[in-house]
């Protein structure tokens, strides 16, 4: 679509944009949107007004080319001040990429909403996003401390290795009956420790496929809430800092290079 066109509909559709945002959240005053045709992008502009507790926000996009009827978000491609951490103040920007973001998207009827909440989240209870999920792959339960909030996630450790150890405990048992079917004297015998046997090697079966459907949800379910954790600006991402440095060992002749990594 033309640039121009669509810089005209962004024009004209900011006096709609506004009341929506400001009818959806009180904090957000909505300023400008200016097309940046050359990166696909758009700058969106708005002031965020503190709130009586000082508390930065999390801010997130919503766009709709309905005028305003249906949204679509929260916007993925984006940048600036929004997400997690966004502190108050004027003339805050958001920088979406619309064409990675949505390819079909044409600029006609288009209208913003800037939802800003206040964070809930403490600074020392950082949520992950999907990748919380290699922490379950590892131990059931352990992913959950990680992208939810909330304690007794050890329950599901407990829960799910305790499956295993049962199931464990059935194979042991039906090992020994069929050790005892195979040095049976008499029929009878032998017949009830085979029996035996594979009563307890069935039982093995299910609980060892229940523990492997626990922890196979556990891993989907953190995955999932960990996409959520991002759609909804809670995931917090840490740069990694590389800081080289070069000293001399204690004799003043050889040279130590030395790594730092801050997360």
């Amino acid at each position: 679509m033309n640039g121009n066109i669509l810089a005209l509909f962004i024009t004209t559709l900011l006096s709609i944009s506004t009341i929506i945002t400001q009818a959806q959240n009180e904090k957000v005053d909505f300023v400008d949107a200016v097309l940046d045709e050359p990166n696909n992008t758009i700058e969106v502009i708005y002031n965020l007004k503190p709130n009586s507790d000082n508390r930065p926000y999390t801010v997130t996009l919503y766009y709709s080319n309905d005028g305003g009827k249906t949204f679509k978000g929260p916007a993925e491609r984006v940048s600036g001040d929004v997400g997690i951490q966004v502190q108050p103040g004027s003339y805050k920007k958001i920088y979406w990429n619309y064409f990675y973001e949505d390819k079909e998207f044409t600029g006609e009827n288009l209208v913003f909403s800037i939802r800003a909440k206040p964070m809930t989240v403490s600074t020392g209870s950082q949520l992950m996003g999907p990748k919380a999920a290699l922490y379950s792959v590892l131990i059931p339960g352990w992913g959950d401390t990680k992208a939810r909030m909330g304690k007794n996630y050890w329950l599901i450790t407990a829960g799910t290795w305790g499956l295993m150890g049962a199931a464990l405990v059935s194979r042991s048992g039906a090992k020994n009956s069929y050790d005892d079917y195979l040095n049976a004297t008499d029929p009878e015998a032998a017949n009830s420790a085979f029996d035996d046997a594979d009563g307890k090697f069935n039982t093995f079966k299910t609980l060892r496929t229940l523990a492997i459907l626990a922890w196979a949800a556990d891993v989907v379910g953190v995955y999932i809430r960990g996409k959520k954790n991002e759609k909804e600006g809670l995931v917090i991402r840490r740069k990694v800092v590389m800081d080289w440095n070069l000293t001399m060992s204690a004799d003043g002749r050889t040279p130590l290079a030395g790594l730092k990594a801050t997360f």
